[in-house]
């Protein structure tokens, strides 16, 4: 049991438990931050460079388990660290962090547990941004490409207008779609070297509406080569504006944290 000595100026001389001081949150806190001390003075001592947090931030207040990721991405830089998460939201918190630190890491899934195959283990692809629109443009299906290019383009537009702190008119429940977002975005753009792009996609834009996101029989006469342009476009807007190196999205200073981008 711990006791705590404190008090006016910690000189009353009274005596009591973490628990009558902490909240819950904080008292997780107090052990996870001994937990992870215990194991780092073992590394002294023969300890293995490795250290498992199997869901145990989980119900922790947000603000204490983000600042507990900083913290253990700054103390164990040189650790492997497995973290197990179930809530999607903190594990993307955990992604971004790791990847503001550009430490590197892998994304592993459990899809499906059975007792005659046990789990199933998918290795993701650690850059959450993965292009699916290359993946699409090799299809040559006109409704495939338009329809994968209107959600890739509405995915930049939501990471841009974060990451460029763009106006947006606000909504219930902060649901935009790229009605809301993209003309923030092009207003944005219009006086960079990404104005060519921005007015070609703009220019067909229309194809998102008309193909990709609804059923019209008269609009599949759009020809192939059109929904091919929007698309690379889109693709080549995205490559100027998502640095693969640092997995960080364009800043409002005009580069990515590690200056491989430049608007």
């Amino acid at each position: 049991m711990f006791c705590l000595v404190f008090g006016e100026q910690h000189t009353n001389g009274k005596i009591t438990t973490p628990s009558n001081i902490f909240s819950e949150a904080n008292l997780d806190l107090l052990i996870l931050l001994l937990f992870t001390s215990l194991i780092k003075e073992a590394e002294k001592h023969g300890q293995s460079k490795i250290i498992v947090l199997d869901d145990v931030l989980q119900s922790v207040d947000s603000t204490i388990r983000l600042n507990f990721i900083e913290y253990l991405a700054d103390s164990f830089k040189d650790w492997q660290i497995i973290i197990t998460a179930h809530d999607k939201l903190w594990l993307n918190q955990i992604k971004s962090c790791f990847k503001r630190k550009q430490l590197a890491f892998k994304e592993i899934e459990i899809n499906k547990w059975g007792f005659n195959i046990g789990p199933q283990i998918s290795e993701l692809d650690s850059n959450e941004n993965n292009n699916t629109l290359d993946i699409a443009l090799k299809t040559n299906n006109s409704q495939i490409i338009a329809s994968q290019s209107g959600l890739f383009l509405e995915t930049i537009c939501q990471k841009l207008s974060m990451s460029l702190n763009i106006s947006i008119q606000r909504r219930q429940d902060d649901k935009y779609t790229i009605g809301d977002l993209w003309p923030g975005i092009k207003k944005y753009f219009k006086s960079s070297d990404l104005l060519y792009e921005i007015n070609e996609i703009d220019k067909y834009l229309f194809i998102r509406n008309l193909i990709g996101a609804h059923y019209n029989e008269w609009a599949l006469s759009i020809s192939n080569h059109e929904v091919s342009n929007f698309a690379n476009f889109i693709n080549d807007f995205y490559k100027k504006t998502y640095c693969t190196k640092c997995q960080n999205w364009l800043q409002i200073k005009g580069s990515c944290p590690c200056g491989n981008l430049n608007k």
